[in-house]
């Protein structure tokens, strides 16, 4: 368990979740893309709170080239966290 929590802050901290940083508890989590930037998400956690994050469309539409899990989907995620852990 502790080597996964290492591996999901270093996400945050050094990898594709970069956006996710600069909460009040330290931030772990992960991002992921489908292939074609049809869907993008950020899955993470900080104090007690796990949340999950999706962007993407009904049908099978890119969202853009550039928009990754951690372009599209990380800032909501850090936006959502950051007034939850207040």
């Amino acid at each position: 368990a502790n080597q996964m929590d290492s591996l999901l802050r270093a996400v945050v901290e050094e990898g594709t979740g970069q956006a996710a940083r600069g909460l009040r508890a330290p931030a772990a989590g992960k991002t992921g893309t489908t292939d074609g930037n049809v869907d993008a998400w950020f899955v993470g956690y900080a104090g007690n709170l796990v949340v999950g994050v999706w962007v993407g469309h009904d049908k099978q539409v890119s969202l853009g080239s550039g928009e990754t899990g951690g372009q599209a989907a990380a800032p909501i995620w850090r936006a959502f966290m950051a007034e939850a852990l207040e």
